[in-house]
């Protein structure tokens, strides 16, 4: 809006909403490609869990079939892991929704206040440094565009 006003002001308006199409069409481009980007872990980690569950509900109770067939005794860590496939088998639906419980009770945190500041919080860690980088590249450009269409420094 303020680019508007300023193009107007400046009697430049053309030119200014020329620059404001391009920045539509770069911001898109750029959504596109993280958007893009993103598919390839998220579907990496889709993979990775369900290989995971297959491993601990079909794979491990086979060797214990195995284990006990060769009157071997089981280390700890794979008695543990197989209770824990035991009951992954016995109850799938408490764990599916367990999952579903947990997602509804942090999306509806995530749209309380204090939950929407927090999670804003930390993506900013995460990502602090890019968003720095891509609106200190916004402002030079929104600048630049408004400086070379004859808007003064003070107005721009």
């Amino acid at each position: 809006m303020n680019m508007v006003r300023a193009g107007e002001a400046g009697g430049v308006l053309d030119s200014v909403l020329e620059k404001l199409g391009e920045f539509q069409e770069t911001t898109k481009e750029l959504r596109d490609h993280i958007f893009s980007a993103m598919i390839y872990p998220t579907i990496l980690v889709l993979t990775g869990g369900f290989s995971v569950v297959l491993l601990i509900t079909f794979v491990l109770p086979r060797f214990t079939v195995i284990f006990n067939d060769l009157g071997a005794s089981l280390p700890l860590p794979t008695q543990i892991l197989l209770t824990f496939s035991n009951g992954l088998k016995t109850y799938w639906w408490a764990a599916l929704v367990l999952i579903a419980a947990i997602w509804f009770a942090f999306k509806s945190y995530v749209r309380s206040d204090a939950g929407r500041y927090r999670w804003d919080g930390l993506k900013l860690r995460l990502a602090g440094d890019v968003i720095r980088k891509l609106e200190t590249a916004r402002f030079c450009r929104t600048l630049g565009t408004l400086l070379r269409s004859g808007v003064s420094l003070l107005q721009a």
